[in-house]
């Protein structure tokens, strides 16, 4: 997929004379503007209808839907739906492409061992190149495993992912939500600043 491109004016960012002329105002009221205007594409994985746990998986969504409205927040589910393509293609295969069109990718863990979509997710992607770097982790403080897998995982994939890509949380956290939204809300702002001045990099690349 193309990646979308800044509004950016070369008077600004190409070293003309009028870049001069421009208050840190100025300046900065264009920049927020373009900042304002760059979107989040976030691929949110977690548990599926029929179980409890979905409902905090869609809390998480619409906290961050609502909360931010530059977020574009869908399932791997709502997404497959959404085009018929995706019919033709494996599940994997279009989640492959989803996580690569992906700029955050929220992986949320229940503790409940009847779950186990999200870990297959987690395994299947533990090695593709980037996904590390664009993906956060809701992980239970204490995991009822249910298959080997899950524990493999839990000693593999762990470490592969910063510590300030994992909030760890407790019973109390998941059934209340509060700090686990606020982590989610926090993580879509930076990896949003993040894109933009990626965009911003390459547009002025672009004018030089």
């Amino acid at each position: 997929m193309q990646e979308s491109r800044l509004p950016l004016n070369a008077e600004v960012f190409g070293g003309e004379k009028q870049a001069a002329c421009l208050s840190w105002q100025e300046i900065n009221q264009r920049s927020l503007a373009e900042l304002e205007s760059t979107p989040v594409r976030i691929l949110l994985w977690g548990a599926g209808p029929t179980s409890p746990a979905y409902k905090k998986r869609m809390s998480i969504k619409e906290h961050l839907t609502q909360v931010q409205g530059w977020n574009d927040v869908r399932t791997s589910e709502e997404l497959i739906q959404s085009d018929p393509r995706f019919a033709e293609l494996h599940e994997y295969d279009a989640e492959r492409l989803q996580v690569q069109d992906a700029d955050l990718v929220v992986a949320v863990v229940p503790s409940d061992p009847q779950v186990t979509g999200v870990h297959g997710e987690l395994l299947l992607f533990d090695n593709e190149p980037g996904f590390h770097e664009k993906a956060i982790l809701i992980w239970p403080k204490k995991l009822n495993p249910s298959r080997d897998s899950i524990q493999a995982f839990v000693h593999k994939s762990l470490s592969r992912f910063s510590s300030d890509h994992i909030f760890q949380y407790s019973s109390v956290d998941f059934k209340n939500c509060t700090r686990i939204r606020k982590f989610c809300e926090e993580k879509a702002a930076q990896f949003r600043a993040r894109k933009y001045m990626k965009l911003r990099q390459q547009q002025f690349r672009d004018l030089i």
